[in-house]
């Protein structure tokens, strides 16, 4: 196992305890505590999903030696899941989340995805 992966490890274990701390000893009053979390949910999903694309990228190419190159490509791919989490998260937040603005965020996203599908990292 490359050694960033354990800095990687390090910094997704310490951003799951802080927000914890957040869900736990904070309430959501103001919109700065909300964009906090927010802002911490996603940085948490983005750094433990892309562990685990890490890992499945990994596994379909053993032998192959840029292992940084990777982790690139499962961060790209982790950043992308965490932003529309965090995104239908934050519309919920402040209370504007209908079916028609999930439908257009969805849709939004899925051409996304399918812009990045074909553009190599």
């Amino acid at each position: 196992m490359p050694k960033f992966i354990y800095t990687i490890i390090l910094s997704s274990l310490i951003l799951w305890i802080l927000l914890l701390r957040k869900v736990t000893f904070t309430q959501p009053n103001t919109t700065t505590s909300v964009i906090e979390f927010l802002l911490l949910l996603f940085l948490a999903l983005t750094s433990t999903l892309s562990l685990a694309f890490y890992v499945i990228y990994y596994k379909k190419a053993p032998k192959f030696t840029n292992l940084k190159h990777i982790y690139r490509k499962s961060l790209k791919w982790a950043g992308f899941i965490g932003l529309y989490v965090a995104a239908i998260a934050s519309l919920k937040a402040f209370k504007v989340l209908n079916i028609v603005d999930f439908l257009i965020l969805t849709i939004l996203f899925y051409i996304t995805y399918a812009k990045l599908k074909k553009k190599r990292l």
